[in-house]
């Protein structure tokens, strides 16, 4: 994590520190398995073992963690500034973009399993989503956060991570992946 990262997240308040520490964890997951893959050339077991956590996060969990940002943040911020909704609309579509590439990446998982396969179709789709994953987190770490820190107080913010609390995963399986990755 660079100085800039630390410096942004020291100054945040729970919703945001809360998405923000999502963003680096799943990006850190992301590139322990293509760090994998990259060393393998494709796919081993190893990388079999690793995805196995990641795709349950995928199957499981991923989609709640979307939610949030989209019914809880996005929304609070498009009632404080409704010029954004272009903006937002276009983190909208990159959330379902990312949705149907988890998806893409569980079904062939669960292909390559089911047939005892070693898919470098696979590989590629863990390398989109990875690609994409960080194109958008940087969007919202860098453009959406900051600026959801200036337009929305702190007894909003608050008020918004406790709508976020009653819908997050409570053991999320990145957790369990982050064990199983070390």
């Amino acid at each position: 994590m660079s100085e800039t990262d630390n410096d942004f997240i020291t100054n945040q308040h729970h919703l945001l520190d809360y998405l923000y520490n999502f963003h680096t964890e799943m990006s850190t997951q992301l590139d322990s398995l293509i760090m994998i893959a990259v060393k393998n050339r494709g796919w081993s077991e190893l990388l079999e073992e690793k995805l196995h956590g990641f795709i349950n996060f995928l199957n499981e969990d991923f989609k709640k963690y979307l939610k949030i940002e989209d019914d809880v943040l996005y929304m609070a911020m498009m009632k404080q500034i409704s010029t954004l909704d272009h903006f937002l609309l276009l983190l909208k579509q990159e959330h379902a973009e990312l949705l149907d590439l988890s998806q893409s990446l569980i079904e062939e998982y669960v292909s390559c399993k089911q047939f005892g396969e070693k898919s470098a179709r696979l590989v590629c789709l863990l390398k989109q989503f990875c690609y994409s994953f960080s194109e958008h987190a940087w969007k919202e770490n860098h453009a959406l956060y900051p600026l959801a820190k200036q337009v929305l107080s702190l007894d909003e913010l608050d008020q918004h991570y406790q709508m976020a609390v009653k819908t997050k995963p409570q053991d999320s399986c990145l957790q369990n992946y982050n064990d199983t990755i070390a």
